[in-house]
């Protein structure tokens, strides 16, 4: 092979993410959309101000990835139906029940923002919901999922709504 191809696969391997790698497969471990679209996740311990609340959250940030695009997405990001999931899991894999009953009012413009290449969004989700067991590891992941039927429309006409479906990483704590 001479060297001017060699630069050109060199290049395409570059610029278009080629791999080898399954990025289906990539894309779930990594949890990054197939748009560019990453939603991590963290846990955060003695949430309130100078470390004097004990409980523990999970600090949610969704970051547009995507170079050249801004998109329209749900902000407020509760654990509501319709935006986001969250699944925690003991030990034995069991599903962490919630103890709180929700009923949050749907979603308004004020709850959109537009996410500019690069920028982000973090939230915390506190987690006094959940029964959450004295002992042993829990394991968290979120899903980040707009079904709502009649999302309001972005103030810039070409902006995107990005709906998802997306999944964050998964991460390990002791209650």
């Amino acid at each position: 092979m001479n060297r001017a191809m060699l630069l050109v696969l060199l290049g395409f391997a570059v610029c278009c993410g080629a791999g080898g790698a399954n990025p289906q497969s990539a894309d779930k471990i990594s949890g990054h959309s197939e748009t560019g679209v990453s939603i991590s996740l963290k846990v955060v311990d003695n949430i309130g101000a100078r470390g004097l609340d004990p409980r523990k959250a999970l600090e949610v940030t969704l970051r547009n990835g995507l170079q050249a695009e801004t998109i329209w997405v749900e902000g407020r990001m509760s654990p509501s139906p319709g935006v986001i999931d969250v699944d925690l899991r003991d030990e034995s894999g069991r599903r962490v029940d919630e103890n709180c009953h929700r009923n949050p009012a749907p979603s308004e413009a004020a709850d959109y923002v537009m996410l500019g290449p690069g920028d982000a969004i973090t939230r915390l989700l506190i987690l006094t919901c959940y029964k959450l067991p004295q002992s042993g590891r829990i394991t968290a992941h979120v899903r980040y999922k707009n079904v709502e039927s009649s999302p309001p429309p972005a103030p810039l006409e070409l902006v995107p709504l990005f709906r998802g479906p997306i999944n964050s990483n998964p991460v390990t704590f002791s209650p």
